[in-house]
């Protein structure tokens, strides 16, 4: 990553001086300088003394690879992150890069998204620099029945994250995140795969982060991390959380524990105990949402007494009351 942003942000808020960054970079101060003269340009506050030397007082507020990077380890799962002010859909770029033979761990984010995806040709509201875009390439080694629950795997990954910064976030069943029952993230997963053989994964995420409002009817079914907490958030820093919690269950998973985390999105789980309706192509039927499977199916009792197994693929699960 940069290194002087690297130095920066090690110290924010003291000073670094020019001797140090020259030495760190293997420049010289002028040209040091003609650094932090673009750094500036780009929207950092960075201020300048006589015999002091440079302070990071504040950030853009872009989503930047290199602070990004600055908060995942070194050597894990992200090895490259694209970054692009504006795309159609994360998750179409991702998988161009794919198809032309980017390998897994690179990142596609964006500011904000024209065409955004959800499941079921579902759009997704991505208004710019208010939330997280974010499609990273995954090729696991791992049976084609198990590539369903790594939806889940994101959802418990992006869940994870916003409790750690105190939220009261659920994971709606498959692949929705909600928070005081309304959504504020979900997840689509995309597979090029052949009968025996995984091409890759565009395991794509929209959150919305410090959105201060949603158009029309999303108002009645949307939130934003902002909106339910008063907070605004770094954006570079929580989608680092996410990908940092993505890396810990993904090694688990391709290490064989496919359903190691289910126990945990269970916990968790918006869904669990609720009743539901479900919409299955043109039929629909309610019931109460019972458990979730090893297989990462959802045991639905109908209303009617029969017990039913729904994949995430096939069904639309709405609560009866409301959005959860």
């Amino acid at each position: 990553m940069d290194k002087v942003l690297k130095l920066l942000l090690d110290r924010q808020g003291k000073f670094v001086s020019g001797q140090e960054m020259s030495e760190a970079m293997g420049i010289s101060r002028t040209a040091v300088w003609k650094h932090i003269k673009a750094m500036r340009e780009m929207g950092f506050d960075i201020k300048a003394e006589t015999n002091k030397g440079y302070m990071l007082k504040d950030m853009p507020d872009l989503l930047l690879p290199d602070a990004i990077e600055y908060y995942l380890p070194e050597d894990g799962m992200v090895k490259r992150i694209i970054r692009y002010g504006s795309v159609g859909s994360t998750n179409e770029v991702a998988k161009g890069l794919a198809a032309e033979g980017c390998g897994e761990g690179t990142a596609v984010v964006s500011e904000e998204q024209t065409a955004g995806k959800g499941r079921i040709s579902r759009g997704w509201y991505s208004p710019k620099a208010q939330g997280i875009y974010c499609s990273i390439i995954l090729c696991p080694d791992a049976p084609l029945e198990e590539l369903s629950k790594l939806t889940q795997l994101i959802g418990l990954a992006a869940a994870r994250a916003m409790r750690a910064e105190g939220l009261e976030a659920l994971i709606k069943w498959p692949n929705d995140i909600v928070i005081g029952g309304k959504k504020v993230c979900g997840i689509l997963t995309e597979t090029a795969a052949e009968m025996d053989r995984i091409h890759y994964v565009a395991a794509g995420f929209g959150i919305n982060v410090n959105n201060g409002g949603f158009p029309g009817e999303l108002a009645g079914i949307a939130a934003s991390l902002y909106l339910e907490s008063g907070k605004t958030y770094d954006r570079n820093r929580l989608l680092a959380s996410v990908l940092r919690e993505i890396q810990e269950e993904y090694y688990k998973y391709i290490g064989g524990r496919y359903s190691g985390f289910l126990d945990e999105v269970k916990g968790i789980s918006a869904t669990l105990g609720q009743r539901v309706r479900v919409l299955e192509g043109k039929r629909e039927y309610t019931g109460m949402a019972m458990d979730i499977l090893p297989s990462g199916e959802l045991s639905i009792k109908t209303d009617t007494g029969v017990i039913k197994e729904v994949r995430a693929g096939e069904v639309s699960i709405r609560g009866v009351m409301g959005y959860v």
